[in-house]
């Protein structure tokens, strides 16, 4: 009789065992189950961040195309500017040059290099680019 009784003590335990393996492989199931349907998720929100990046890059360049527009625009419009105001400065500078003090005759050892070398331009002196401040008052004089 004992063996029956250790018998059904194995039986027992086998059931026992079976039944927890029923539970776990049911948990296996269903923990891969969530697994695959996160995956799913990761990949949909992966595809929504590139797509995010694509629509961010491209805004970024189109940002980018603009901003050298404007910074063409604004370098064209000064440059515009620049030459259309040049000829006045330059009249401006020789008519400052050409109204000296009445007392000054000519040039002399006082005026600084720039304003010979305008005065040798205004009288079309050659060379006086290269002549030194002594050469343009002797070319002057």
């Amino acid at each position: 009789m004992a063996k029956k009784s250790d018998r059904s003590k194995k039986d027992v335990l086998i059931d026992d065992l079976s039944t927890q393996i029923k539970k776990l492989s049911k948990q296996v199931r269903r923990l891969e189950k969530e697994r695959d349907e996160l995956a799913g998720a990761v990949d949909q929100q992966r595809k929504k961040a590139v797509k995010a990046v694509r629509k961010v890059e491209k805004r970024a360049r189109k940002e980018i195309m603009n901003a050298r527009e404007r910074a063409e625009t604004a370098t064209e419009s000064a440059v515009s500017t620049i030459l259309d105001h040049a000829p006045e400065a330059e009249a401006e500078a020789e008519s400052e040059i050409e109204t000296e003090s009445p007392l000054v005759v000519g040039p002399d050892s006082s005026w600084t290099v720039v304003d010979l070398r305008a005065v040798a331009k205004k009288r079309e002196v050659a060379g006086y680019s290269r002549m030194t401040k002594a050469q343009l008052l002797a070319a002057l004089n």
